[in-house]
């Protein structure tokens, strides 16, 4: 077997882009010249047949997926804490102690990894950090100890892991972003840490395994379509610390059968039950003033509804293709 390649990339001084690579296809090892500053956006990303990579003192700035999907990587590669890339892990992966940041990308396309522990000192995964890792099926992330850094899950984080069936959280988590779980279709378990004040946008979008979540009391806002497309979805209940359903809420959650809308709330967006073909069972709460379009739209099991006294305005289509719908009590403010 004739031993890899290696080439040198870059000029001291100047960050390192698209114009000093070779132009045929990346491989073996890659050293980035003494005195370079920086790595561009992206620059490597997908290199399957790159071995290794040699970052020197001089680099101050990597930019986001600069080494995502680079899969031929025969280690894990870090820099100053933060894990660039996983290389070619596979099976069950335990992240070091010490890594602070997964970078945006890191695991990205890993079909090999099935299994991974993330360690306390981890503060931040980025965007799009394990999306499409196909076999991944349990996330850990490690307890922190008291008083122990918070930590941030980017947007996307693990979208389309569809083998993804348990994840373990923190109670220590500051942010969690938009679609993270978006697409995991095996995900029946998650614990929601019980100070989480937000569930972000689409967060469980598409999780079509997902049967129950436990919504801690202290949480104060639900994105948009958080729950979209869970359709195996039975038992949700929401706290009373939510002043507003968003929009979409729960579109096409077609196992939903019945949902108790705490006092607090005292508005609801477009189509938050849309879809919901097994919903039997709506409790509106007193506090609402209008019901907005399409909010139950095609809810085809729903046979009765007792709109509130303090409603006054309908919307468009907020009933239409409720076609087992058969008793309505209209209030008289309307």
């Amino acid at each position: 077997m004739q031993p890899s390649q290696t080439i040198i990339l870059g000029v001291p001084g100047s960050i390192l882009q698209q114009s000093d690579l070779p132009r045929n296809s990346l491989s073996g090892n890659i050293v980035i010249a003494e005195g370079v500053t920086g790595i561009a956006e992206g620059l490597f990303e997908n290199c399957k047949r790159v071995k290794s990579v040699t970052i020197p003192a001089s680099v101050t700035f990597i930019g986001e997926r600069a080494f995502s999907g680079c899969t031929g990587l025969k280690q894990p590669l870090v820099w100053h804490g933060k894990l660039l890339s996983g290389g070619n892990a596979r099976g069950a992966l335990d992240i070091p102690d010490g890594i602070s940041q997964i970078a945006s990308g890191a695991f990205a396309a890993n079909e090999k990894l099935t299994d991974i522990v993330i360690p306390a000192s981890v503060t931040h995964i980025a965007p799009l950090a394990f999306c499409q890792c196909q076999n991944l099926t349990r996330v850990v992330v490690q307890k922190r100890p008291h008083g122990g850094a918070t930590l941030t899950i980017g947007e996307n984080a693990f979208q389309e892991c569809k083998a993804l069936t348990v994840v373990t959280l923190p109670k220590a988590i500051r942010d969690l972003g938009g679609h993270a779980f978006v697409g995991c279709q095996a995900l029946a378990t998650i614990n929601l840490p019980e100070n989480l004040k937000k569930i972000p946008e689409g967060f469980f979008e598409n999780c079509a395994s997902l049967t129950a979540v436990e919504i801690p009391k202290t949480v104060q806002e639900i994105g948009p379509g958080a729950f979209r497309g869970c359709s195996a979805l039975t038992n949700v209940r929401l706290p009373e610390s939510l002043t507003e359903i968003p929009e979409e809420l729960f579109e096409n959650c077609t196992s939903l059968t019945a949902m108790e809308i705490p006092e607090t709330v005292q508005k609801i967006g477009p189509g938050a039950f849309r879809g919901c073909s097994a919903l039997t069972n709506v409790r509106l709460p007193e506090s609402l003033t209008e019901i907005p379009e399409e909010l139950f739209e095609n809810c085809t099991s729903l046979t009765a509804m007792e709109i509130p006294e303090t409603v006054q305005k309908i919307g468009p289509g907020a009933f239409r293709g409720c076609s087992a719908l058969t008793n309505v009590r209209l209030p008289e403010s309307l």
